[in-house]
């Protein structure tokens, strides 16, 4: 009867080993080549920021991009759609806070002589020579 039980054991282990096959583990998003690709091409410009300028289905199909093929459409959809408006944010903001130190720098000019009283030199002719 113990040697049931030890066969039983062996065989829920083994099925247990099985279930963990390298096929079985799927690589995520978040750490993906593709999503690392996506990324780079939505920001050089090669993927367009709108879907009105290239839809998901060809971005998805692009045959110089197999990587994105790895996932379902639906979710290559939601996560370029996601990447899409992240990128979008980030250039609104980028370009947001540049016009604010612009105008900051307009009111504000650096001074003409340090806090110890002498001339800047920092962005003089006189720099590339130091």
């Amino acid at each position: 009867m113990s040697d049931d039980s030890d066969e039983s054991e062996e065989d829920v282990t083994m099925s247990d080993n099985s279930d963990e096959s390298e096929e079985d583990i799927k690589e995520k998003w978040e750490n993906s080549e593709a999503k690392r690709i996506l990324v780079q091409d939505l920001r050089d410009g090669t993927i367009p920021l709108t879907k009105e300028e290239m839809r998901p289905r060809v971005v998805y199909n692009l045959p110089d991009r197999p990587e994105f093929r790895k996932w379902p459409q639906r979710n290559f959809t939601t996560n370029l759609r996601n990447l899409r408006a992240a990128i979008q944010r980030k250039n609104e903001t980028s370009k947001f806070e540049e016009e604010a130190l612009a105008k900051d720098q307009k009111l504000y000019p650096k001074p003409a002589n340090n806090y110890q009283g002498e001339p800047r030199w920092e962005g003089s002719d006189v720099q590339h020579f130091l």
